[in-house]
C-alpha cells in the first residue's frame, strides 16, 4: 500500500469525522451487532435530529459494507448513495428524517477495491477511487503519462468508466 492510496481507504471514516465535528450533536454511537438487533436498540432520530449527525452515523455503520457508497447532506437533504435495495436499519437511524437513496449503479465496494489495486500496481496511476456517483472510477495520473489513453485501456481492462485527470506536480524520482 503506497501512501497516495491511504486517503482513498480512509475516505468513508474521514467523512464521518468532519461531519461528526460539524453537527450540533455527537453522532449516535451504533452498536456492532446484527442488523435485527441493531434496529430494536438503536434510537429513532427525533424530528430535530441533525442530518449531518445521521450521515455520520450512517457512514460509521456501513464504511466496510460494500454495498455502502457514501451519506451526506445536500441542500439539507440527507441523502445516501447505495448498491441495490437499502437495508431497513438505514431508516430505522434516520427515524424521521427523510433519506433520499440514489441508485449506485456499479458496486461501490468493487470500485474501492479495483482503485486501491490500480494505485498500487500501476505506476502511473498517483490516487483513484469511486467516481463521487459510483458510475465509475476517477484516477489521477502522473504528467508524464498519457492520461487519455491510460482511462481508455484501463476501462477496457477493468470493463468499468475510467476518468482521468492529470497530476499537477512531477513526482521526485531521486535523480
Amino acid at each position: 500500500m503506497t501512501r497516495h492510496d491511504i486517503r482513498w481507504i480512509a475516505l468513508p471514516a474521514a467523512i464521518a469525522t468532519v461531519l461528526a465535528s460539524c453537527a450540533t450533536t455527537p453522532p449516535a454511537r451504533i452498536p456492532d451487532t446484527t442488523e435485527s438487533r441493531i434496529a430494536t436498540s438503536q434510537p429513532a432520530a427525533t424530528p430535530d435530529a441533525d442530518p449531518g449527525t445521521i450521515a455520520a452515523s450512517l457512514t460509521e455503520r456501513f464504511a466496510d459494507d460494500p454495498k455502502f457508497g457514501s451519506a451526506g447532506v445536500e441542500d439539507g437533504e440527507l441523502f445516501l448513495y447505495w448498491y441495490g435495495s437499502e437495508p431497513q436499519i438505514v431508516h430505522d437511524i434516520a427515524g424521521d428524517v427523510p433519506v433520499v437513496v440514489r441508485d449506485a449503479p456499479l458496486e461501490p465496494g468493487s470500485l474501492r477495491d479495483a482503485a486501491t489495486t490500480l494505485v498500487e500496481t500501476e505506476p502511473d496511476v498517483t490516487s483513484a477511487g469511486p467516481a463521487h456517483d459510483f458510475t465509475g472510477l476517477t484516477i489521477t495520473v502522473d504528467p508524464r503519462a498519457d492520461a487519455e489513453d491510460l482511462a481508455a485501456s484501463l476501462g477496457t481492462r477493468l470493463d468499468i468508466p475510467v476518468q482521468a485527470t492529470t497530476d499537477s506536480v512531477v513526482p521526485f524520482d531521486g535523480d
